[in-house]
């Protein structure tokens, strides 16, 4: 399949400007619409409060978020002409999670903006937790500073044999075609891994054109911390990984790896689950 739709989510809690110029560049490479996707928030009061709340100041919150939405989509706007691709504006009112789900589902791949809170905590990765656990769609986040070079120039590739990596695989597989470089990376390799972690997947990825190359590693510190590492010595912008996950009280939340390299990755991440 190939990229011919791409999302991008835009909001004021993350850079618009680089994550829309890497959205616009992408789609102008593959001849692809891309839609930016602006959700107006709502003003949350709890019920108790709703009667203390003066409507007036509502209203100011909400023509400030108008304009906000109306400062975007011109940004926005202004960035796409400028790399020369198809492409539209919507703005909707509404709570980001659920909304951002629902037009991710006629799309082939989402960009979003990492968090750029101060100090990471898991709220401020909350809607990415919920895009990615239920969008259906590969997930790409980029790094708050921006990105360096075209997206998926250089690749890594988490590999663990997963059927979450498998998807990703799967998913990434028109950046994959387009790389000049694709590392796949097995952290920690076990007996069933085979003599040489990784191998089978790099025949297989053979197969549609893309060559890669096998590596392992064992990880003195983290398993986030090993991945960004190998990453920025192989001079790659993108890391290909399945989103982990787990159900508490029905509600599927990001495990630990996954939900520390969106936050604290410095390189483009694209994630399926």
């Amino acid at each position: 399949m190939s990229i011919k739709h791409i999302l991008v989510s835009l909001d004021g809690q993350r850079n618009l400007a680089a994550t829309a110029q890497t959205a616009c560049d992408t789609a102008a490479d593959y001849g692809a619409h891309v839609t930016g996707f602006y959700v107006i928030p709502r003003v949350s009061i709890p019920t108790y409060a709703e009667s203390r709340i003066p409507e007036e100041i509502v209203r100011a919150h909400d023509e400030a978020a108008r304009k906000d939405a109306e400062a975007a989509g011109k940004e926005f706007k202004a960035i796409a002409d400028a790399a020369g691709c198809s492409n539209d504006w919507l703005a909707v009112k509404g709570y980001p999670e659920s909304l951002v789900i629902d037009r991710a589902r006629y799309s082939d791949i989402v960009i979003m903006g990492q968090a750029r809170a101060s100090k990471p905590s898991p709220h401020s990765v909350a809607v990415e937790n919920s895009v990615i656990m239920g969008c259906a769609r590969p997930v790409v986040m980029i790094p708050k500073d921006g990105l360096s070079g075209r997206l998926g120039e250089r690749v890594v590739v988490a590999w663990n044999g997963s059927r979450e990596a498998v998807r990703a695989i799967n998913d990434a597989m028109p950046l994959l075609e387009k790389a000049t470089s694709v590392s796949v990376l097995t952290i920690d390799p076990g007996k069933d891994d085979g003599d040489v972690p990784g191998a089978e997947i790099c025949q297989y990825l053979a197969r549609h054109g893309v060559q890669a190359e096998a590596s392992t590693v064992k990880s003195k510190n983290s398993t986030t911390e090993t991945l960004l590492a190998h990453a920025k010595d192989n001079g790659a912008n993108l890391v290909i990984m399945g989103a982990y996950g787990h159900s508490r009280l029905r509600e599927f939340v990001l495990g630990g790896a996954t939900y520390n390299m969106l936050q604290y990755a410095d390189v483009a991440v694209l994630l399926s689950h």
